[in-house]
């Protein structure tokens, strides 16, 4: 370890580059095991739109203009990945070399829950059950769902909130302790 930082054994071939934002970089191991970084603009704040599921059966997500979600990345296929809704059942999946992480787990399908976080490539997205949350980085192109709207909740008149009241205050003043 040299001033704090690992240092690569003798026999590695280390190259040094500055990064651009939208570049992507691939780091290969001895075992012939590979990582692609792809590097995006910083933001002190992660901006994320929300758009509304109900009436979606299907989205597609790729660079192609054709789909739901267009995303225009180094690695992104033309139809690169689909969420399919059947049932209040969410899958999301892709072709077999194409890239796709679910809560930091690389996959090819998955059922979502409420919350996962779905990762192709720098397109990040979280799984809200009604709702898909985007990150709106440099490559994010389009998106051709409805924003999300929340359901607004009705506030109790004021003869429900009375009723409560007194059903709370008859419920506390009975209960007794022995001890």
């Amino acid at each position: 370890m040299e001033n704090g930082f690992l240092s690569p054994p003798k026999s590695m071939t280390v190259t040094k580059k500055q990064l651009v934002i939208g570049e992507k970089v691939t780091v290969s191991l001895d075992n012939n095991e590979e990582a692609t970084i792809y590097i995006d603009a910083y933001s002190k704040t992660l901006v994320l739109s929300k758009y509304s599921l109900n009436q979606t059966s299907q989205i597609t997500l790729g660079n192609s203009e054709n789909n739901t979600i267009v995303y225009d990345d180094y690695d992104m296929k033309p139809n690169h990945a689909t969420i399919t809704i059947e049932n209040s059942r969410a899958t999301i999946s892709v072709k077999k070399k194409n890239m796709l992480y679910v809560n930091g787990m690389k996959t090819t399908s998955s059922i979502l829950s409420f919350g996962d976080i779905i990762h192709i490539m720098s397109l990040k997205m979280i799984y809200l059950g009604d709702a898909l949350a985007i990150y709106q980085s440099i490559h994010f192109t389009a998106c051709h769902l409805t924003p999300y709207i929340p359901k607004q909740v009705e506030e109790d008149t004021e003869e429900e909130q009375e009723e409560i009241e007194v059903n709370d205050d008859r419920f506390f003043s009975t209960i007794t302790s022995d001890y």
